[in-house]
């Protein structure tokens, strides 16, 4: 597999790079990552054996300081996509237990109340997820209230990472876009206990 790398420039190995040193956009190279080289990325490279790194990464010669700021926007954007997929984002705890339920398990899951509720139901049990699930039993009011709060905070989420986009949108040097952390401002994780 062949890497690019800030001080190695390009690198051919089989041998596994360590998770914390791989990275995957040109942010990452910048900021020291080995950052792999995809099928048209190396062919590229192949037939432009003069290249520069980031012009493999770009696929074009001579990338412009435009060209080159547009993609790391792109990245940043990208890093905000990851980070409001990954569990610093979308983990509530029940009882200290780490639990995520995403849009259509929430929606479903108001269908289930109301069906609960029709049915004079009085416990709800979520289950936990992984290898080894768990039974977590809550009265239908608390269950109510859990939802409620939940999707309150999911909706909280999806604000602030939409008004990141927006602020990396408009960002015009690449001074600001390096400072600018994309991680402030989410709110504080739901944690209920039963």
């Amino acid at each position: 597999m062949k890497y690019i790398h800030i001080e190695l420039q390009f690198i051919e190995t089989n041998e596994v790079i360590p998770q914390g040193q791989l990275g995957i956009t040109l942010e990452d190279y910048f900021n020291g990552k080995y950052v792999p080289l995809n099928e048209k990325q190396s062919a590229f490279l192949e037939s432009h054996p003069e290249i520069t790194p980031v012009e493999a990464f770009l696929m074009v010669t001579s990338p412009s300081q435009e060209e080159i700021f547009q993609q790391r926007k792109r990245d940043k954007l990208y890093q905000v996509f990851k980070y409001d997929h990954s569990e610093a984002v979308n983990v509530f705890f029940v009882n200290e237990v780490p639990l995520w339920l995403n849009k259509n398990s929430r929606a479903s899951l108001f269908t289930t109340l109301a069906a609960y509720k029709t049915a004079n139901k009085e416990v709800i049990t979520l289950w936990t997820s992984g290898n080894n699930p768990m039974p977590i039993t809550l009265t239908l009011s608390s269950f109510e209230s859990l939802l409620m709060s939940l999707e309150i905070y999911a909706k909280e989420c999806y604000d602030k990472t939409s008004e990141h986009k927006a602020n990396i949108s408009k960002i015009e040097t690449i001074e600001e876009l390096v400072a600018y952390d994309h991680t402030l401002g989410y709110p504080e994780k739901l944690r209920v206990q039963i």
